[in-house]
């Protein structure tokens, strides 16, 4: 019994980390654009150096 709610309970966390994944790749994938915006206009002039 005890081995069975100690694999449960690693199934919840693993359930637990992907959700927080996906959770903070759905932030990031909101907020990578606007790192990406605010950098592009420095990027030309690093590929020209």
């Amino acid at each position: 019994m005890s081995d069975r709610w100690r694999i449960l309970r690693r199934h919840q966390k693993l359930e637990a980390v992907s959700f927080a994944v996906v959770a903070g790749g759905w932030r990031w994938g909101a907020v990578l654009p606007l790192m990406q915006s605010l950098h592009t206009p420095d990027a030309p002039d690093e590929s020209q150096r």
